[in-house]
């Protein structure tokens, strides 16, 4: 049987109080913010119609989840952009994960049938 001293179960209990009471902040703040969502999508030109409604498909999903209590507890940003060519659509989803900090992109690329 192995016997502990009274300092090394101090020293033991020191360093987890120490160790959680330094990671507790990050884990709630990381849970207080908003999860971030990008939307590419074309909204002017041609099939700036059909873009409109995926738009707004987007915006009505968001807005429920966010009523029911989010997902995971976290309330969802949800971040739109017109995409009108693929060179565009490109540098406003770099954009978009570099400078707004999204979690993911969600890019709808329409296409009429021929």
């Amino acid at each position: 049987m192995t016997r502990y001293n009274r300092r090394t179960v101090l020293k033991a209990g020191a360093a987890l109080a120490g160790s959680s009471a330094l990671g507790f902040p990050a884990v709630v703040h990381a849970q207080a913010d908003k999860i971030k969502i990008g939307h590419l999508t074309p909204l002017t030109g041609f099939l700036g119609a059909l873009g409109a409604y995926a738009q707004l498909g987007i915006r009505m999903a968001a807005e429920e989840i966010n009523t029911s209590g989010g997902m995971m507890g976290r309330q969802i940003d949800l971040l739109s952009e017109d995409s009108v060519n693929p060179a565009t659509a490109a540098t406003k989803a770099q954009r978009m994960l570099d400078q707004d900090g999204v979690a993911f992109l969600m890019a709808r690329s329409i296409r009429p049938r021929r």
